[in-house]
């Protein structure tokens, strides 16, 4: 049964929110233990020359049957959206075209096929990714149901002249835009988030349109970083999804997605060409936009796209840090990368002492000589959680994703109820943790959070302010 409300935003947009359809957790979370114990008996009998050719098959296959779970226990695709979503997304299709990649010989890092080919425990390194797969969806049903807020704050005025909110968000953005400050590569996609909030809660047949040209917009000035950029799609996506509230995926919305990834990938490749790939030296990124199909056609092209969309170094360095550890356990860190994040800002001189990094701790042990001049090799979260605890690093990853996901839920039944800077500041959160998934470290999710919090206060909020107060 479906429930529906004519209440509205602004914009003349109406929300409906049906019940949950989804099957109880138990008997999928069951299922998918076996189904995972029995891929990795099937993997240990293979030769490691075996496993490393078939490896992509593996997670494409663990990949395939958590997706539908994912379907079967919530009743809809959204449910990938949940932060345990999409890092089983993030991390096995990362690790299905690396690995594809590898086996081809496609890599151009010579260190990096090195260490790939001298991987010595690897049954050991895929049956921990597998465990880690199941372990993210146990913490998925265990994070709840995603409920539906039918009530709107009374508090709450109707997002009424938007226009003048997008128009002055903008004139910051564009100001942000022309300097180059230390963290101006963060407050950037903050107040662009804003203007997302404002086109997708004000609504019309066009603000997809609107919300990919501020994302070429940003990513255009932005090439080296392009996450920033192209990580702004989960946000909005999930505020689209919270306020409309919809559950299955129409043909109009399928067609539209594949145009939006066909996008996103001409805009990363665009932008890998700004950073010298293929060796164009466009004087700007238009010009790069141009050389596109030309690369596409390069012989290096597979090579290049491994780096262009990091699922090369996701999946080798991930698989790597694991390998380091099982060679010597001496290098477990035993939490200290996690408790980094306590000493954001705190000078090393008032305790004598600050953690390091996972960054630290992993680029300093494969790479001392690139860490020391800054480089860094991120490793996603459930490698962290290894290098910090071998095999009971399941343990807090669990803890971590079960959090993830209540929050999550929560801020979903609730967003309909919160003033403008609450939910950019939300939505920023979500674009800040897939970076930290991905492998930046606790301490720059913390550190970049606090940056939020400045921005969404001191530009976000005195906008909304202005959009509800003066202009009557």
């Amino acid at each position: 049964m479906t429930m529906h409300s004519n209440q509205s935003l602004g914009g003349g947009r109406t929300f409906a929110a049906p019940t949950p359809a989804g099957v109880k957790g138990l008997p999928l979370v069951t299922g998918a233990f076996f189904f995972t114990i029995a891929l990795i008996g099937l993997c240990s009998f293979l030769s490691v020359e075996s496993l490393r050719y078939w490896l992509p098959l593996v997670y494409a296959v663990d990949y395939i049957l958590l997706s539908w779970l994912f379907v079967l226990r919530f009743g809809t695709i959204y449910a990938l959206l949940r932060p345990t979503g999409i890092a089983i997304s993030y991390f096995n299709i990362s690790f299905v075209l690396g690995a594809w990649t590898f086996g081809q010989d496609k890599i151009l890092n010579g260190a990096m096929v090195w260490g790939y080919e001298s991987w010595s425990y690897l049954h050991a390194i895929v049956g921990f990714f597998l465990l880690s797969n199941w372990v993210l969806y146990i913490a998925a049903v265990a994070g709840g149901e995603v409920r539906r807020n039918l009530k709107i704050d009374e508090r709450r005025r109707p997002f009424s002249h938007s226009i003048l909110f997008i128009i002055c968000n903008s004139v910051v953005l564009l100001v942000l835009l022309a300097i180059e400050v230390p963290y101006v590569g963060v407050i950037r996609p903050i107040v662009a988030l804003s203007i997302g909030y404002a086109l997708i809660v004000r609504g019309g047949k066009f603000r997809w349109a609107a919300l990919a040209l501020l994302i070429v917009v940003l990513a255009a000035f932005s090439e080296n970083d392009k996450r920033n950029a192209i990580f702004l799609v989960l946000p909005f996506f999930w505020l689209d999804y919270a306020l409309v509230q919809k559950r299955g995926i129409t043909a109009k919305v399928f067609l539209g997605g594949l145009l939006a990834a066909a996008g996103l990938f001409y805009l990363i490749v665009a932008m890998s060409i700004m950073r010298g790939y293929g060796q164009y030296n466009p004087a700007n990124f238009f010009e790069a936009l141009s050389y596109v199909p030309d690369y596409m056609l390069n012989s290096y092209a597979l090579s290049y796209f491994a780096s262009n969309f990091e699922y090369g170094t996701v999946f080798f360095h991930s698989h790597n840090a694991l390998n380091l550890i099982f060679q010597d356990s001496s290098l477990l860190a035993y939490g200290e990368s996690l408790l980094k994040a306590l000493f954001v800002g705190v000078p090393q001189s008032l305790f004598g002492y600050k953690p390091a990094s996972i960054l630290d701790l992993y680029t300093g042990t494969w790479d001392p000589g690139f860490r020391s001049v800054g480089g860094s090799f991120p490793i996603i979260v459930s490698a962290e959680m290894f290098w910090n605890f071998s095999w009971l690093g399941l343990i807090p990853l669990f803890l971590f994703m079960v959090l993830a996901d209540r929050f999550y839920a929560y801020v979903t039944y609730h967003v309909r109820g919160w003033r403008t800077a609450r939910v950019v500041l939300i939505m920023a959160a979500l674009l800040f943790y897939l970076m930290y998934v991905r492998g930046s470290g606790l301490d720059i999710f913390v550190a970049y959070m606090l940056i939020a919090v400045v921005v969404t206060n001191c530009v976000v909020r005195p906008m909304d302010w202005l959009r509800r107060n003066i202009v009557s």
